[in-house]
């Protein structure tokens, strides 16, 4: 028989083993692996760091741009990918001197950190293209667009839009040189036709208003009051043949008063409805006719 002492010791020993070893709770073996998932995560970023892989932000017209990739020593892009707050991505590949866009646009020319700046060149899914000054990611400056109908616009762009001074050439032939204010010809401009015709005076949102000149393509001329590309107001119509009118006009006609005259030299003043005298007076009507507007007459 064991002794007393001798039991109670084997009791404390098997109390020991008997006793259920503490888990770690689930929470805890996530926080652990998360925090060495970030760490290993910075590790690796610190390494490729130190071999040119960098993230990067920057602001344009456009807003934030970030960058994800291989950078040079002045933390330009070198190859790796451009993110925009619309969503837009880019891939930038130096060696190649282009920036491919995730809507199909490629850019190709220089950049200043993470923008488009000086001169390049964009050519756009539709196959518009443009070529000139780049400033801070958007194009502003002097450059030359060519669309894909073949129409041509070259002259100061502002955000993209045609503003300031600048020729916009037609597939047809026809150009308007001037100036644009937020896309539109508003300003001194003028505008010539394929036909000949020409317009050379005040534009106001896309439309001839306020004073200029008509020449047609017969040689007749309008100099006078335009109202969104209608003549109205005062003015002097001359036809090629020499007659004229001088007075007032609506809706492109002689309306309200004025004076025709002749080559020959006479003269009548009066009432005028849609180009033709009002007949008041007949002792007082010209004995020769009053010539139509051209047809060509824009």
């Amino acid at each position: 028989m064991k002794p007393k002492e001798d039991i109670h010791i084997m009791t404390q020993k098997q109390a020991k083993r008997s006793r259920p070893r503490r888990r770690r709770s689930t929470v805890t073996v996530l926080l652990i692996t998360f925090v060495c998932a970030v760490g290993a995560v910075l590790l690796l970023y610190t390494i490729l760091s130190a071999f040119g892989f960098h993230y990067v932000r920057s602001t344009s017209g456009d807003g934030v741009v970030k960058f994800l990739g291989w950078t040079n020593k002045d933390g330009s892009p070198v190859s790796g990918t451009l993110y925009y707050e619309n969503g837009l991505t880019a891939v930038v590949d130096s060696e190649a001197g282009t920036v491919t866009f995730s809507n199909g646009n490629i850019y190709e020319g220089p950049m200043s950190g993470l923008l488009m700046h000086g001169q390049g060149k964009m050519t756009y899914r539709n196959g518009d293209v443009y070529e000139g000054t780049f400033t801070a990611g958007v194009i502003t400056g002097y450059g030359k667009f060519t669309y894909s109908d073949y129409d041509v616009y070259e002259g100061n762009l502002l955000n993209g839009v045609k503003h300031g001074n600048g020729t916009y050439t037609w597939s047809d032939g026809s150009y308007y040189t001037g100036n644009f204010e937020n896309g539109l010809k508003d300003g001194q401009g003028k505008q010539v036709w394929s036909d000949g015709a020409s317009y050379s005076g005040t534009y106001h949102e896309d439309s001839r208003d306020g004073q200029g000149t008509y020449t047609f393509s017969d040689g007749s001329t309008y100099t006078g009051d335009v109202k969104y590309d209608v003549r109205e107001g005062h003015g002097t119509f001359t036809w090629a043949n020499g007659e004229s009118y001088t007075g007032e006009f609506k809706n492109n006609q002689p309306n309200g008063q004025g004076e025709y005259s002749w080559p020959s030299g006479r003269k009548y003043t009066g009432q005028f409805r849609d180009g033709v005298i009002v007949e008041e007076d007949a002792s007082a009507l010209p004995s020769e006719p009053v010539s139509p507007i051209p047809d060509a007459a824009r």
